[in-house]
């Protein structure tokens, strides 16, 4: 079990590392459009810190949005927009500067907190939880947000570390949800999972009474073998691209209709 002071050694690594990807942006960089749709380089790192301004108690900006953005499904999708809008005219050295301010507020503030401040109720994502629970989901929001500005403006990193790990691992640890759940296949199915750099995985998932779990080592005979490398597999579990584009990029041995269901079934994220 991770404890609550890891979580805030982790958000402490993704922050750093947007700041310091942050610093060797140039204008043009930032104005980048990105796979979230409607969203910049830019408007990504002022999403993550509106949320932080959020969590820590300030009022959503009250500005006036188009009503015909197709991005904004929901409430949550609307709060963040407003919080984009309301920087919408500042350059990304601006931006870079207030979440810079805003993550080192809020890392002390979470350095204070003791056992009463992390058990305490909290809106989440998926539903109420308590702050602790929260954070975890902050580390997953920053660090997948940290790659789609990466992508954008073409400059790797951001794999080595804790924070990497425990998100890629997390994903993983879904697998035999979207495998059981999901897709669904009969008895006897035999999932493998194979991720190469930067971060390697290998994984088998197998299909017993209609449930799904893992196996205790690779079978000899899988139903399917799914290779790629750790960016792919982001990418799908995150929705980020056309599933079937991105897709091209996994390597399939065995039942390819199979693997052709279990692709676009990975998205997990809410």
């Amino acid at each position: 079990m991770t404890e609550p002071s890891e979580r805030v050694q982790q958000l402490a690594e993704v922050w750093t590392s947007i700041s310091s990807l942050g610093d060797e942006l140039t204008e043009d960089d930032w104005q980048r459009s990105t796979e979230l749709p409607g969203w910049r380089a830019q408007d990504v790192v002022v999403h993550l810190l509106g949320g932080e301004r959020s969590f820590m108690g300030e009022p959503t900006p009250d500005v006036e949005l188009r009503t015909d953005l197709p991005h904004i499904r929901n409430e949550i999708g609307l709060g963040a927009e407003r919080w984009i809008e309301s920087r919408r005219e500042r350059t990304g050295a601006e931006v870079i500067a207030e979440f810079r301010a805003v993550t080192d507020r809020r890392l002390a503030q979470l350095r204070a907190f003791g056992p009463q401040e992390w058990a305490a109720a909290s809106w989440t994502p998926v539903g109420p939880g308590t702050v602790e629970t929260l954070m975890r989901f902050r580390v997953v929001d920053s660090w997948v947000h940290e790659q789609d500005v990466r992508r954008a403006v073409a400059r790797p990193g951001g794999w080595d570390g804790a924070a990497a790990a425990a998100v890629v691992d997390g994903f993983v640890g879904d697998l035999p949800y979207v495998i059981g759940k999901r897709v669904a296949p009969p008895d006897g199915t035999m999932v493998v999972l194979r991720l190469g750099p930067p971060h390697r995985v290998a994984v088998a998932v197998v299909v017993d009474g209609g449930r799904a779990r893992f196996a205790d080592s690779e079978p000899d005979d899988p139903t399917v073998v799914l290779e790629m490398d750790g960016e792919t597999y982001v990418r799908l579990v995150t929705g980020r691209g056309d599933p079937a584009e991105v897709g091209e990029a996994v390597t399939v041995v065995g039942d390819a209709e199979l693997a052709g269901r279990i692709a676009p079934a990975l998205n997990v994220t809410p």
